[in-house]
């Protein structure tokens, strides 16, 4: 996985024998702070220009090119039905690989990546699910005075919606760039390279 510089690696591993380990990319929308795991990560890369999708849902932000590849970019904050902050310096775009496709997530913010026990998974409290939907969400960790919440990728980037636009993405229709039609897959292709190169864990 590929993560900017920056990004520090935290939390302690235990030594006892029935020990399983999880490692978590911890990042945050709005004032929560969320973690996914560090094997669905293909990379985070600082915001770049977006093509948009026209007649999309509201969450799908559009498309950039990463490494010669077209990937949907989502706004995570409001797919899971969470308030959308303004962009700034901090904002950043996990990038999700799964064995169907990848896909680009914004997030307020991802500082580091740590190791947890997979017996401190919890499930969400009312609190969490009264804002978040249920099915979204794996679990919670508390960690002295934070309280993480685990997102089950597979269903928060597996629903219906998410699937229409990648077979309109396979079916190579057309997006809006600056008041411009884009043929998916050409011009694109050439023009929204990510402007940030990333690094290393």
């Amino acid at each position: 996985m590929v993560i900017e510089e920056g990004i520090k690696e935290g939390g302690n591993k235990e030594s006892d024998q029935d020990y399983i380990e999880r490692q978590l990319v911890v990042f945050n929308l709005g004032e929560e702070e969320f973690g996914v795991d560090i094997n669905e990560v293909n990379s985070i890369i600082k915001m770049t220009s977006i093509t948009r999708i026209p007649n999309s849902q509201d969450f799908i932000e559009g498309v950039i090119n990463l490494r010669g590849r077209i990937i949907v970019v989502i706004d995570l904050a409001k797919k899971i039905g969470l308030p959308s902050r303004e962009k700034d310096k901090n904002t950043r775009i996990i990038v999700i690989e799964t064995k169907e496709t990848m896909i680009g997530m914004i997030v307020d913010h991802s500082r580091e990546a740590i190791r947890i026990s997979q017996d401190k998974i919890q499930p969400p409290p009312a609190i969490i699910t009264n804002k978040i939907k249920s099915d979204y969400l794996e679990g919670v960790v508390v960690l002295k005075e934070r309280l993480l919440i685990l997102l089950d990728l597979a269903k928060v980037l597996g629903s219906g919606d998410m699937a229409g636009v990648q077979k309109s993405m396979s079916q190579g229709g057309s997006m809006t760039r600056q008041g411009e039609q884009v043929e998916s897959g050409k011009e694109l292709s050439e023009s929204t390279s990510p402007k940030n190169g990333s690094k290393g864990l």
